[in-house]
């Protein structure tokens, strides 16, 4: 469960008001609460922009953070749903990460900095006496300055932050980086193909993230960016440098892409919505209690490949868990790759009930299926003998 930290929904809704009600007939509201007045006022371009993010999506264009009503709602609503899914990425990667003494960090297309703020976040829980060195790359300069007024709630641990207004395309890397980050950049590149995004980022890769460093990504967690995710994963294992961390247990070509045209390898995200955004919910008529989210980390298979040790029997659970009439069905990925997985109601026993247990994304143990073979479309049938055990 994901806990979106109080002090920081207290700070960021008082930012929001501050920045946006300063100097207008609003002014008054600045120093109240944030009430029931304050969800109507902003709730309209939060719908407006949720519908754009979605169903009208070739109607976004790279500008809109500069109209106030839309930069509002991002701020007010998506930044906390990014935010709250950053976190979840952050929880899948290897704990040996968190025990360093100093991070240099870039966020590409940062936006206001929600995945920052997220990495700000959880690092302050796991290692509070750490330095960050943090670099934001974004077009928008409003947005920039959205990131370096909310970051300043984690200022202990910031010993230099730097933001830089360029696009992408024209950014120049320097040095290397411990985390490279990059929320919700890749589905916005619309003229690239995967093959493409591949060769645009992959030198960057190779030459400016530290030995035992990662890259972040996450995207969307719709068809089209996924698969494109999915496609772009397949094409960066290609050069045998970097290996997945996560979600993927292997490097062996994505198996959900090779076998299937529509499927896509997404997770969902349990969180404390905060209740304003709740309200707000209500309101323009969306459901946020579950978040969804697709990504991947990745980091050199020089290092990684030597300190993170994986079990050939283990896999992730990549589809929901389907009750039909008398038995249960899910989908695993591991080392041997795609697995269709079924279990018969007579066939349950103690040994197997924890496919029962399992959710999208959890990891099991099934050394029946331990195999040097690999298959990108595979049944399965478990009997009452087949030890399926849940990893935390």
């Amino acid at each position: 469960m994901i806990k979106f930290p109080l002090q920081f929904e207290e700070f960021l809704l008082h930012y929001i008001k501050e920045e946006f009600f300063r100097g207008t007939k609003r002014a008054s509201f600045i120093s109240r609460p944030f009430g029931k007045e304050d969800l109507y006022f902003f709730s309209k371009g939060v719908s407006k922009l949720s519908e754009l993010f979605t169903a009208e999506r070739a109607k976004l264009t790279r500008g809109y953070l500069n109209q106030p009503e839309l930069r509002a709602a991002y701020l007010l609503y998506f930044l906390p749903i990014n935010f709250a899914k950053t976190c979840y990425v952050l929880q899948q990667i290897p704990p040996l990460f968190w025990q360093r003494k100093t991070y240099r960090v870039l966020d590409l297309g940062s936006g206001p900095g929600s995945a920052s703020l997220a990495f700000l976040h959880f690092l302050k829980e796991k290692n509070p006496s750490a330095q960050v060195e943090l670099t934001l790359v974004e077009q928008n300069e409003k947005a920039l300055r959205d990131a370096k007024e909310l970051s300043s709630l984690y200022q202990p641990l910031l010993k230099k932050l730097q933001t830089i207004p360029s696009w992408l395309s024209k950014f120049s890397f320097h040095g290397e980086y411990d985390l490279i980050l990059m929320s919700h950049v890749l589905n916005e590149m619309t003229e690239y193909g995967a093959q493409q995004r591949a060769e645009w980022l992959l030198p960057k890769i190779q030459d400016h993230l530290s030995s035992n460093g990662i890259l972040a990504i996450s995207e969307p967690a719709l068809k089209r960016p996924t698969r494109e995710l999915m496609a772009l994963r397949d094409h960066l294992l290609e050069e045998k440098e970097l290996m997945v961390l996560a979600p993927c247990l292997h490097e062996e070509i994505c198996p959900m892409l090779a076998a299937t045209r529509n499927d896509w390898c997404h997770f969902y995200v349990e969180w404390n919505e905060p209740e304003y955004l709740q309200r707000l919910d209500r309101l323009i008529k969306n459901e946020n209690r579950f978040l969804k989210v697709a990504y991947l980390l990745l980091g050199r298979k020089d290092f990684f490949g030597t300190t993170l040790k994986r079990p050939a029997d283990l896999f992730r659970v990549v589809s929901n868990r389907m009750k039909t009439r008398g038995k249960t069905e899910a989908v695993l990925c591991g080392p041997p790759g795609r697995i269709g997985i079924t279990l018969l109601d007579r066939e349950k026993s103690a040994v197997n009930e924890a496919l029962d247990q399992s959710r999208r994304g959890d990891l099991l143990s099934v050394p029946e299926l331990a195999s040097e073979d690999y298959h990108v479309d595979k049944k399965f049938r478990a009997s009452r003998n087949t030890k399926i055990k849940l990893i935390d």
